[in-house]
């Protein structure tokens, strides 16, 4: 298991987050995300999006927004594109 993966924003404009694998409540993981980098919330949390989506599904989301994922329970396949 991964322990998560440190808060950070992603250089470009969007990031998409595709499931691959099926989700389950073995191996949900909640998407943590604070202000867009260079602003002054940067590192103020904003919210939290459950990724327990079907295969194939996808989150889009500004890739300026600093986020990060909470532990991975399980295993989950996902293809990240920025």
């Amino acid at each position: 298991d991964r322990i998560r993966h440190d808060a950070h924003h992603d250089d470009a404009h969007v990031t998409i987050n595709i499931a691959l694998s099926k989700a389950s409540a073995a191996n949900s993981t909640l998407l943590s995300f604070c202000g867009r980098f260079g602003e002054e919330n940067y590192r103020q949390h904003q919210g939290d999006v459950d990724m327990r989506l079907p295969p194939g599904a996808a989150l889009i989301h500004v890739g300026e927004l600093r986020h990060r994922a909470s532990r991975v329970v399980g295993m989950r396949h996902n293809l990240i594109l920025w």
